[in-house]
């Protein structure tokens, strides 16, 4: 508005507009990629942690992930069978205390670039992606 109201040609504030609408959009991205990543980065290292505990104290893990599984309802003896068993497979052990103990599922932690894209979409139509529209 404030270059309309210069006098200027329609070409400059079409210019004008455009520049804004893709400062708009890159602004979101670029802001929505650093989030992604520290949040990606943050989920890293709280997974190589408890790999790291399943490496140095199996016991202690097994013993953790027993109790987990009695809380959701399996019998005692069954939960630590259970427990014993998923902790022969690192894998697997690491998936299930993830799941379990920090919530996160190791496969699904998201992508920074997919979500900057996905952010920076939304800005040139005017509506955010985040917060919905309320009247």
């Amino acid at each position: 508005m404030g270059v309309a109201g210069a006098g200027v040609d329609r070409e400059v504030i079409l210019l004008a507009g455009i520049a804004g609408l893709l400062a708009g959009a890159f602004s979101m991205a670029a802001g929505e990629y650093a989030s992604m990543r520290v949040q990606r980065e943050l989920y890293e290292r709280l997974l190589h942690i408890e790999a790291d505990e399943i490496g140095t104290d199996p016991e202690g893990e097994t013993e953790e992930l027993a109790t987990l599984l009695e809380r959701k309802g399996m019998p005692s003896p069954v939960a630590r069978a259970a427990a014993e068993s998923l902790m022969t497979e690192p894998t697997t052990a690491l998936e299930i205390h993830a799941k379990e103990e920090l919530g996160l599922d190791p496969d699904a932690l998201g992508s920074p670039i997919a979500a900057a894209g996905s952010r920076s979409l939304p800005s040139p139509v005017g509506r955010s992606s985040r917060s919905p529209r309320t009247f």
